[in-house]
């Protein structure tokens, strides 16, 4: 539905040829980096959102590994047991996923005495996968 504050609002601007102009007039302000903006803090968003799918960083270990905050999906091929472990968790709403690919048990370990639901480890078999979040300090979820 098309909502006339913004046709107002554009009618306003001073210089169409101006983008940082433009997005003051029309309300809007940065809302992240790239290309994201947003309406200024008091005004109602509505309306769907439609993206082209999310392109996912992929790791592939064939040994223990100490997950950082780049990696997004780690996908364990190891014929023999393997170890991820997850940095610490501080509530910053990291996410991962850990896949296992092969013969070995991956076992998910949480930075020293960090759970995952409630467990200091999980085990992954083989083509199985886990997606956790760092939901809060020394406490992972499995989603």
């Amino acid at each position: 539905m098309f909502d006339a504050r913004y046709l107002n609002k554009a009618m306003d601007l001073i210089d169409i040829h101006d983008l940082v102009t433009s997005r003051v007039n029309l309300g809007l302000v940065a809302g992240g980096s790239g290309d994201i903006w947003v309406e200024k803090a008091g005004d109602t968003m509505t309306g769907v959102l439609t993206t082209l799918g999310v392109k996912r960083a992929i790791t592939i270990k064939v040994a223990d590994y100490v997950a950082t905050t780049t990696d997004e999906v780690i996908v364990c091929n190891k014929t023999t047991a393997i170890k991820i472990t997850l940095p610490p968790a501080t509530g910053s709403g990291q996410t991962y996923a850990i896949a296992n690919i092969n013969t070995g048990v991956a076992t998910l370990d949480g930075d020293s005495s960090d759970t995952i639901n409630g467990d200091t480890t999980q085990t992954i078999d083989q083509w199985a996968c886990i997606q956790v979040v760092d939901y809060i300090t020394n406490k992972w979820i499995i989603i």
